[in-house]
Parts: structure tokens; C-alpha cells; sequence
């Protein structure tokens, strides 16, 4: 009997044993390309664009106003770069855009927590509160 999942949007429910494998989605077909003007005037772009009309829009939820926000205006770059930039575009045309910014982030590894901070010795606390005949042996 085949086990049924609900699996994410674009992941097959082939179960044969094996990892599931992305469903094939929607070929983009707007890009940015990020890159630098050489001194010939040719433009060298990282070897994969950004594809804009395939990413999906970021979901808004949660009681973080400020963190809605700059999700948000995250979801408006992109609606702006959509309808504003490449709808005015025709087939094959490049657009360069000045004043977009390009910040370069590293992943941080090297995440850490204190051992004892006051999150934890709430924590601690726990299981004398939920089991007071255990802390008092």
C-alpha cells in the first residue's frame, strides 16, 4: 500500500525509497544580473542571474511589526522590480539600475549562546515549579 504525504509545493509524492526529487517549476524568464562594467564597456555578471518573476513573495505573519515591515518592503522590491522595471522592458533588453545596492553577506558559523543566561535558569527553574516532591529529595 503507497503511503500518500503532503509534501511542500514543487516536491513529487513518487515514493520509490529514494530523496524527493523538486517537481519541475515555471522557467523564469526575468533576471538580474549582478555584475561590473569591464574597461571595454562589456559587462562580466556572476554566472547565475536572480530569477525575479519565479521567486516567491515572502509570507507576512507574526506579531514582529518591524520584522513585517522590512518583510514587506522586501515583497515591494521585488513588485517593483516586476512591474515597474521589466514591464517596460522588451524581449532581449538589458536595464542597468544605478542606485541598487549590492551587499555581500557571510553566513555566520559560528553561532553561540551563553550557557547561563536568564532564558536558561528559567529553564532550570522548570523542574522544581512542575515537580516539587522531585527537588525536594
Amino acid at each position: 500500500m503507497a503511503v500518500q504525504m503532503d509534501l511542500p509545493q514543487g516536491y513529487s509524492n513518487n515514493n520509490n525509497g529514494s530523496t524527493p526529487k523538486r517537481a519541475k517549476g515555471p522557467s523564469a524568464e526575468l533576471f538580474i544580473n549582478i555584475g561590473f562594467y569591464d574597461d571595454d564597456g562589456t559587462f562580466i555578471s556572476l554566472p547565475y542571474g536572480l530569477a525575479i518573476d519565479t521567486m516567491q513573495e515572502q509570507v507576512i505573519k507574526g506579531a514582529n511589526g518591524d520584522y513585517n515591515n522590512l518583510m514587506r518592503a522586501k515583497n515591494g522590491m521585488r513588485d517593483w522590480t516586476l512591474q515597474k522595471v521589466f514591464a517596460q522592458m522588451a524581449a532581449g533588453e538589458d536595464k542597468v539600475v544605478p542606485f541598487v545596492c549590492i551587499a555581500h553577506k557571510k553566513a555566520n558559523t559560528n553561532v553561540s549562546a551563553d550557557k547561563q543566561n536568564s532564558h536558561m535558569s528559567a529553564l532550570d527553574n522548570l523542574d522544581d515549579l512542575l515537580f516539587p516532591a522531585m527537588a525536594a529529595e
